[in-house]
C-alpha cells in the first residue's frame, strides 16, 4: 500500500526558439493534455526576470485543449524546473486570442490558490499580446 500520493506529471518539454526579446529567449513548450484522448498541448513561454512574470502564450489549436485547462501548481513548478527559476518568486500570465472583443485575452493565474486574478498592465508582455490579437 502506497501512503504517498503520486506526483502529477505534466510531461513538459521546453525548447528555445530563435526569437529573443530583451536578450531572453522565447521558448516553445509542449505538455500532456488534461484528457488522455487529446493531442499534445502547445504553448510559448517567456520569462521576465525583471518583473518576475512567467508569460505563457496559448495558440489553442483545434483538436486539443487550452493551456488554461492544464494549469496547476504541479504544472507551474515543473515548468519552472525546466527553465531553472523558483516558482514561488514568479507570477503567471496567460495570453490567448480575443474571446469577446478585438483585444487579446490576458489573465493572471495564482497556482497556490488555483484561481485567476487581475493582471498588471505594467507587466504585460507586448510580444504575446500582439500575436494573440493577430490570431
Amino acid at each position: 500500500m502506497n501512503v504517498f500520493k503520486a506526483k502529477e506529471q505534466n510531461g513538459i518539454t521546453i525548447m528555445e526558439t530563435m526569437v529573443k526579446k530583451n536578450n531572453s529567449p522565447v521558448y516553445a513548450g509542449y505538455c500532456n493534455p488534461s484528457w488522455h484522448n487529446l493531442p499534445t498541448v502547445e504553448f510559448n513561454v517567456y520569462i521576465d526576470k525583471k518583473e518576475k512574470v512567467i508569460h505563457i502564450y496559448d495558440p489553442f489549436k483545434q483538436g486539443t485543449t487550452s493551456i488554461i485547462n492544464t494549469l496547476s501548481e504541479s504544472f507551474v513548478k515543473e515548468l519552472c524546473d525546466k527553465v531553472n527559476i523558483k516558482a514561488k518568486k514568479y507570477e503567471v500570465y496567460v495570453y490567448m486570442a480575443p474571446i469577446h472583443e478585438n483585444k487579446a485575452h490576458i489573465t493572471a493565474y495564482n497556482y497556490k490558490t488555483n484561481d485567476f486574478y487581475q493582471w498588471s498592465e505594467a507587466k504585460r508582455f507586448d510580444y504575446f499580446t500582439e500575436i494573440a490579437e493577430r490570431e
